[in-house]
């Protein structure tokens, strides 16, 4: 899994860099397949903003399903905005998940339904 962390109107710190790697690395345990993710992060001057000036963009990239996932938060606070990214990730991931979650009713109720046979017993 690649992951690539991009800064746009800042310098990137180390600190910041090792943050935001540690917290999209565990969104691979929502999804199996990701290949790329990358993680855009922006300080704003806030004029449109009303003073929510951090913000945090998150792209994870699926080739198997052919499909982006997408995420942006602003907050005051470069650390807020990673995690509020990151957790409105973690619930679009979950919502995927589930809608594709394939589940074979008709075989559980015949498993649910199923008497085990009784064979003749031998005779001796």
């Amino acid at each position: 899994m690649n992951i690539d962390i991009t800064a746009r109107k800042f310098k990137l710190t180390p600190s910041i860099e090792t943050y935001a790697n540690e917290k999209v690395s565990k969104l691979s345990k929502f999804q199996s397949n990701i290949t790329e993710i990358r993680v855009i992060l922006e300080v704003d001057d806030g004029h449109h903003r009303h003073g929510r000036n951090n913000g945090c963009e998150i792209i994870i990239h699926t080739p198997r399903e052919h499909k982006e996932f997408f995420a942006r938060t602003w907050t005051d606070d470069m650390h807020k905005s990673i995690n509020q990214a990151v957790s409105e990730m973690e619930k679009e991931l979950m919502t995927h998940k589930g809608k594709h979650l394939v589940i074979d009713h008709e075989e559980i109720r015949a498993e649910k339904m199923e008497i085990p046979e009784v064979g003749p017993e031998e005779e001796e």
